[in-house]
Order: C-alpha cells, then sequence, then structure tokens
C-alpha cells in the first residue's frame, strides 16, 4: 500500500476484501495504520524501511492467507484471526500490541534474524519453525506467557535467542513463560540445543535452554555458554 514516507492509513469506512491470489503489501518508512476489516483468503505482505511501522488496529483482520513481514514492523494492536502462517524475515519484526493478538493455529517462523516480540504480552500459537541465525524471540517489559504448539516435528535449521526473560529459574511458572506443547517431548534435543536465553539473570551471560522441573512444555536457562576465548 503505497511508497512513501508520510504516516497515513486509508479511510476508516472502507473494509478490505482479498481474492485467493492477492497480496495486500504496505512499503512505507514512516507508520501506515490498519484500523479497518481486512478479509477473503489472500495475504498480507509488510516490506516496509526498518523505520517503517504497519500497524493493524481497531477492526480484528479475518484474512485466512498468509502474513508475511518481509522488512519492517508489523504492530498486531488488532488480532489476526485466521491467517494460518506468519513469517519473520531478516531484520523484520512482528509486535503484540496487546495479548492473545495471533490466531492460536498460526505456524510461526523466523527467517535468517527475524524477531517476534511480545511487547510483554501473552500469547498462543501454533509451531515454531527456525531456519538461519540469529532469530530472536524478544519477552519485552511485562509478563509474556508465550505458547507454542509441540514443534517436535518441525524442522529447525538454526537457533533462536530468547531476549528479556524474566522468569523462575529450574521450576519455570515465573513472570515469563516459554512453552512448547504440553510436556517435554515439544522439542526434540536437537531442537533445544538451540535455544539460547541471553542475560536471563543480568550477569552478562548467555544460557542453553532445558526443560523446567515441571515437565509441562516450558523451557528455562540451563548452563552458561562458555565465551570463546574460555575454550581456548
Amino acid at each position: 500500500m503505497g511508497a512513501g514516507g508520510a504516516p497515513g492509513s486509508p479511510p476508516p469506512a472502507t473494509s478490505i476484501s482479498l481474492s485467493n491470489t492477492a497480496t495486500l503489501w504496505t512499503a512505507r518508512s514512516g507508520t501506515l495504520t490498519l484500523s479497518q476489516a481486512i478479509t477473503g483468503g489472500g495475504s498480507l505482505e509488510v516490506a516496509n524501511t526498518s523505520t517503517g511501522i504497519t500497524t493493524l488496529t481497531t477492526t480484528d483482520k479475518a484474512y485466512t492467507g498468509a502474513t508475511v513481514v518481509t522488512s519492517g514492523i508489523l504492530n498486531a494492536t488488532a488480532a489476526i484471526t485466521a491467517s494460518t502462517s506468519i513469517q519473520i524475515n531478516s531484520g523484520a519484526s512482528l509486535e503484540l500490541g496487546a495479548a492473545q493478538r495471533i490466531f492460536d493455529s498460526a505456524a510461526i517462523s523466523l527467517v535468517n534474524g527475524g524477531t517476534f516480540n511480545t511487547k510483554g504480552f501473552g500469547e498462543t500459537v501454533g509451531t515454531l519453525t527456525l531456519t538461519g541465525e540469529n532469530n530472536i524471540i524478544d519477552l519485552a517489559n511485562g509478563a509474556s506467557v508465550l505458547r507454542f504448539a509441540n514443534s517436535s516435528g518441525q524442522v529447525w535449521g538454526s537457533s533462536v535467542n530468547i531476549l528479556n526473560w524474566t522468569g523462575t529459574a529450574t521450576t519455570g511458572g515465573g513472570t515469563d513463560q516459554v512453552i512448547f506443547g504440553s510436556n517435554n517431548t515439544g522439542l526434540t534435543n536437537g531442537q533445544l540445543a538451540s535455544i539460547f536465553f541471553v542475560n536471563p539473570f543480568g550477569d552478562g551471560n548467555t544460557y542453553d535452554a532445558q526443560w523446567g522441573s515441571g515437565l509441562n512444555g516450558e523451557i528455562v536457562p540451563g548452563a552458561i555458554i562458555p565465551e570463546p576465548s574460555a575454550l581456548l
């Protein structure tokens, strides 16, 4: 929707209906606000500049096609109620504007450094897939209980860093929680080894991931990852 820098939005009374092959495409360096209903079988692609923000507000968005954040930021203040797949690419970010904004069965894919930022809100989504390095789950400030479906059947070709976790060590169940499925089969051992908690205790260290002792699918920081110099 328009290449340009000025903030703006289409007329709020104008609903947008996407055919099955259509893509609503935004390319902004400023802020674009979409407050109207978005329906149909088409997709939404955000291809903003690094400073561009597409904000979904007011009316929930019920389109059933894919959601792709190619670049820039997609802020979901209104809910994305029917899109079954959300892909976040290198340098791009999906940010929640409130709790439970994403369709509960939506598969999340982080690609080559994509960021899923909960902004401190809780969320339930489908499976998680990782491609490439430097992917990020940012729990921000607040109380984020982030629930993924059992992802053990998904292909992970990379790693993900969890930022701003302030949960409870060992047992889990704290302020912030990241959960896969309902028990310790929600990830394979290889997937678990691909998750890192960055500075979770304010000591500047990065930790690997382990299952919380409650074995309810929650992961918590495990052992400190040694600095490369410590291995020489």
